[in-house]
Order: C-alpha cells, then sequence, then structure tokens
C-alpha cells in the first residue's frame, strides 16, 4: 500500500483516538449516596404511546459501584422488580434498564418504555 493511502486512512482515526477518550472522561459523577431513598414517577409506552403509569424504585443501598433496591410498575397490572445494578458517573443500569441521575431527578428508559422518577423528600 502506497505511503500516501496509509496517511489517508490512519490519520484521521489517529485525531479521532486523540478526542474521543476525553468525551467519555467527562461523564458527570454523582454522590454514590445521592440513589439512595424512594424514587416515584411515571412510565410510558414508547411503541404505542398507549400504556403508561405509577413507576416507583427504591434504592436500599450503593456499595461502591453497586446498586440494590427494589421497584414497581404499576398500570393495568403490577410487576415488582429487584434491583441489582450499577452506578457509573450518572449513569445507573439494572437489568435492560438505563437511568440518569440529575439531582433529585432521573430520566431513561427500559426496553419500550420512558421512565421519569423524582426523589421523595
Amino acid at each position: 500500500m502506497p505511503r500516501r493511502a496509509i496517511c489517508r486512512v490512519f490519520a484521521p482515526l489517529l485525531i479521532l483516538g486523540m478526542f474521543v477518550p476525553g468525551a467519555w472522561s467527562q461523564m458527570p459523577t454523582v454522590d454514590p449516596q445521592t440513589p439512595v431513598g424512594r424514587w416515584v414517577g411515571s412510565w410510558s409506552n414508547t411503541n404505542t404511546g398507549k400504556g403508561n403509569g405509577k413507576y416507583y424504585l427504591t434504592i436500599e443501598r450503593v456499595e461502591g459501584q453497586k446498586v440494590f433496591g427494589e421497584g414497581e410498575f404499576v398500570g393495568q397490572t403490577t410487576s415488582q422488580f429487584k434491583v441489582n445494578g450499577t452506578l457509573s458517573g450518572n449513569q445507573l443500569t439494572f437489568g435492560r434498564t438505563e437511568l440518569t441521575v440529575n439531582g433529585r431527578e432521573m430520566r431513561g428508559n427500559a426496553p419500550t418504555l420512558d421512565i421519569k422518577p423524582m426523589k421523595e423528600n
């Protein structure tokens, strides 16, 4: 492969490699104890837009990056679940649920759901 062709391929990759790691390190962090407590909000079905209901999340404890608690979806039926997840930066992840913690609010999703809880006093 000619030298010019190699430069055309690798120069953009080198430039990209210089900026992408900095973007990842910019993820905001929250105090690990911020999520501890009871969160109440709503969920809505993003596929049909017709299903919605109450969303309850109780974070019992955070140990390092590990998060433990329980939650409940209430709509036409009620579904309870255990939380065994991780907190990385401001991202709370458990199962296929991903929530962004921003002070006393969280926003995120699970498959086909939009979730918006707020921390109770």
